[in-house]
């Protein structure tokens, strides 16, 4: 059953945009380790040996400090594909070791150290896992009635409302029914595993309803592709059992149009419209998609540097000479599902959730 608790002591931010990331100042060394991708964390002025209380000055000038224990309900509210788009959830944290937490991406072992070091020398957590369960929304419902102070932050595009609950009742009601169901990761399997390791034990999660995520797909783009390769990558999706079929159009944002569940490659003036013949599913498109085409242009065709993962989000250019585009269709919200619940993983970079959920929002220091 997932384990949840309040966060003992946090900082609410008043504009995350204020704040700058530590990879900016030169002078500081972090051996290799790899900077946060999404929002601004922390100002430059900062030194690792010493760095708490330096991290707990400036968030006194940035931050709203919350002494009680509490939980929040958060709404977002954000423009996605010309249109205005809503979110809820609740930010509260999740023990990262449960075996009810469901994963369907690989992590790997240099991003998981890095966030580890960046918890552990931080002592605190300043970036949010994006999870999903059932029933979420009546559960941020149920929040707002002890929601006792309000925050309004814009960042990066999304506007925040932060409904602080401290409550002990009605925390306790959401400790309550979460415990009797499954969660589901869904952006930051790294910051997961990360906070299991760390002696915190606790992910900081914003968990939203499942019918509240939007998912885009990752396209890939290979670069330094000739006739030749993609004479050799015909042969072998011919040989995975795909169907190729020729499309007329050359214009990708047509193509995409009409696309459905399969796949379509886009190189010079070949595009073809790739389906399986098997059962035509995207669960099936994805597997035999990493297998036939990225692991076998890795076989000797191609190095990885030459790929290239592109979002979907905003449209696509077509291809430039010498570059191949494979456009997937995204993966509807229940085949992630079904590939967490049998614990198996989707090929890398299949899930595109927007938005992200930006760094430095809600920081959860170690002292709970």
């Amino acid at each position: 059953m997932v384990k949840v608790k309040e966060i003992g002591r946090s900082f609410v931010s008043r504009d995350p945009r204020t704040i700058t990331l530590p990879w900016d100042d030169p002078n500081t060394d972090w051996n290799g380790l790899e900077e946060p991708s999404i929002g601004r964390i922390i100002k430059p002025e900062f030194n690792p040996v010493d760095s708490r209380s330096a991290l707990e000055t400036d968030l006194r000038h940035h931050y709203h400090e919350i002494t009680q224990p509490s939980i929040y309900a958060m709404e977002e509210s954000f423009s996605l594909n010309g249109g205005k788009k809503t979110r809820s959830g609740l930010v509260l944290l999740v023990d990262a070791n449960d075996s009810d937490v469901k994963t369907h991406e690989n992590t790997k072992p240099g991003g998981v150290n890095n966030r580890k070091r960046l918890l552990e020398s931080l002592r605190a957590n300043l970036e949010i896992t994006l999870m999903s369960g059932d029933g979420v929304k009546e559960l941020v419902g149920y929040a707002l009635q002890g929601s006792s102070a309000r925050y309004n932050l814009e960042a990066f595009g999304v506007e925040y409302t932060l409904h602080q609950v401290s409550d002990a009742e009605i925390i306790g009601h959401v400790k309550k029914h979460l415990e009797g169901k499954w969660v589901y990761i869904l952006d930051g399997h790294h910051r997961n595993e990360a906070a299991g390791k760390s002696e915190f034990g606790y992910n900081m999660v914003y968990l939203s309803d499942n019918n509240d995520i939007e998912i885009f797909p990752w396209h890939r783009l290979v670069t330094g592709f000739s006739d030749g390769q993609f004479c050799q990558l015909s042969i072998k999706l011919d040989q995975r059992g795909f169907h190729i079929t020729p499309l007329e159009s050359s214009k990708v944002e047509h193509i995409i149009k009409e696309m459905g569940n399969s796949i379509v490659i886009a190189y010079a003036d070949r595009h073809c419209l790739l389906s399986n013949g098997s059962t035509g599913s995207v669960e099936s498109d994805l597997s035999n998609f990493h297998a036939c085409v990225l692991d076998s242009l890795f076989d000797g065709i191609i190095n990885k540097e030459q790929i290239r993962y592109k979002n979907g989000v905003n449209g696509l250019p077509n291809p430039a000479e010498g570059e191949l585009l494979a456009l997937l269709s995204y993966p509807p919200r229940d085949i992630i599902r079904r590939f967490a619940d049998a614990g198996q993983n989707m090929p890398q970079k299949s899930t595109n959730i927007q938005p992200k959920v930006n760094s430095g929002i809600i920081i959860a220091p170690f002292d709970i």
